[in-house]
């Protein structure tokens, strides 16, 4: 569960594989917009970043770390 851009509520995400190679997490469907590619993830930090180059620009790069 995640919270997607501009939303109070969290919604579930999967996790897809893409043509290119390359992760993202998003809502059910094909890959687009509301989605967000990882960049990297080595098993306790994740880097994101999101798809729509405008909500790209108002959030940025997404970091998560996992607490042990």
């Amino acid at each position: 569960m995640m919270y997607l851009a501009d939303s109070k509520e969290l919604s579930e995400v999967k996790l897809k594989g893409g043509p290119d190679g390359k992760n993202y997490i998003g809502p059910d469907g094909p890959i687009g917009e509301t989605d967000r590619e990882i960049i990297s993830f080595n098993g306790k930090v994740m880097v994101m970043r999101w798809l729509d180059p405008e909500v790209a620009g108002r959030y940025g790069t997404m970091v998560y770390v996992r607490c042990s």
